[in-house]
């Protein structure tokens, strides 16, 4: 087999995995082509490699089309190949390979939610790129892409100080690879650097994942400010984060710097396709509105909370939220209904009381275990606001509903 029939197959192969728009045609043809390049490769070693690139590239087409369990033995068959390739040859290049290989593996069997084992595989991979680097070959980027997926498959079995660890390193070596290339996208330290939040986060270290999550926004700032759209989006979910870490620190006012930055990055990007960005900015008002509270200023919070329900109500009326949304529509509800009597109005706080108690039922009617004592209280809530008013009859069938459900479920 010539070198140009080597390449031309290896095109071949990379141009119809990047061709999304006719998946089912391709996935025929990929398919065909590695039944052709399997028997061709049990006479000609110069086959082997292009049937792990075949194997690789028809893979992810599966992939990407959410079709894993079908994607899982192509995965399997390609590191076989690699590994042999490797045992074969002290070529260090064929580690690093092999060690992309078993990542895609490792994020197969995520997939499918065999988790210890796609553990395993990640393992597999950071140990192959480690011993490429000492065997002379590099490969920093590689072994940043490895830890980071392999922080993820730690935390998915709840080893969160290796989890941790993991993260950490990528970190380091996403550094190294800025001071390789400062003029480099910064997209993977932001996302290293969010990563790394979140492990701390998973251990209470709020304080340490709010400066992690700091350093990612200024970097996604810079990227924003060079005019990508994608890099708002981004931008936006760090801030997110970022408020929710300084809030749990209790830092309050970089709490609410956070939040009012969400929710100002929110309302100038472009809505896409879906609902998604209209539950964000609802969900962004909603955490503005909370850390508003928390830092003690109570005149800004009626109008933001207002309007995080305004525009959370239509999204759920039309069965569009989540039933994470629902609840912290509720939330947003209850916050709004406390605003009212703090300030004396029981007679405004009466609605929002009742819509609360809605809502509360049908989120403990899909998950009792989650949700009955959030109803509790919410009836709770509304049995005092009905009792001020003078309602006492309705206040006391709300209050006997409270106790019911505490009597009859643990909550």
């Amino acid at each position: 087999m010539s070198n140009e029939t080597v390449v031309a197959l290896n095109d071949l192969a990379q141009a119809l995995g990047d061709d999304e728009a006719h998946d089912d045609l391709v996935v025929g043809l990929l398919s065909d082509t590695v039944s052709m390049i399997r028997r061709l490769a049990m006479r000609h070693d110069q086959a082997v490699p292009i049937l792990a690139t075949l194997l690789d590239v028809l893979a992810g087409v599966h992939r990407r089309n959410l079709r894993a369990e079908v994607a899982l033995p192509l995965a399997e068959e390609h590191v076989a190949i690699r590994r042999s390739l490797t045992a074969a040859s002290a070529d260090p290049q064929h580690r690093v390979k092999q060690a992309r290989a078993l990542a895609e593996l490792s994020r197969t069997l995520s997939v499918l939610n065999r988790h210890h084992e796609s553990l395993a595989a990640a393992q597999e991979a950071v140990a192959q790129v480690r011993e490429a680097s000492a065997a002379g070959h590099p490969a920093l980027r590689e072994l940043a892409d490895n830890l980071s997926n392999l922080q993820r498959c730690l935390y998915s079995v709840a080893r969160s100080e290796e989890a941790l660890a993991a993260a950490q390193e990528a970190v380091g070596v996403e550094a190294q690879l800025r001071l390789v290339d400062p003029t480099g996208d910064p997209t993977r330290f932001a996302e290293a650097l969010t990563d790394l939040a979140s492990r701390l986060g998973d251990l209470e270290r709020y304080s340490a994942a709010a400066t992690a999550m700091q350093e990612a926004a200024a970097l996604l700032r810079q990227l924003a400010s060079e005019g990508s759209t994608d890099a708002q989006y981004i931008l936006a979910d760090a801030l997110d984060s970022l408020g929710y870490y300084t809030t749990m620190a209790e830092t309050w006012p970089e709490a609410v710097a956070a939040c009012r930055e969400a929710v100002a990055v929110r309302r100038r990007l472009p809505a896409r396709e879906g609902t998604h960005d209209a539950v964000r900015l609802a969900g962004a008002l909603h955490d503005l509105a909370s850390a508003l509270r928390d830092a003690g200023r109570p005149e800004q919070v009626a109008q933001v909370i207002g309007e995080a329900i305004v525009r959370y109500r239509p999204l759920s009326e039309a069965g569009l939220l989540a039933p994470g949304d629902l609840w912290r529509f509720a939330t947003a509800v209850g916050l709004y209904r406390l605003q009212l009597v703090e300030a004396g109005q029981h007679q405004t706080a009466l609605a929002p009381a009742r819509e609360q108690v809605t809502l509360y039922r049908h989120l403990a009617k899909e998950r009792p275990d989650r949700h009955l004592r959030h109803l509790a209280q919410a009836l709770e809530s509304l049995a005092d606001i009905l009792t001020v008013l003078g309602h006492h009859s309705e206040a006391a069938a709300a209050h006997a509903e409270a106790e019911s459900i505490r009597s009859s479920a643990p909550i």
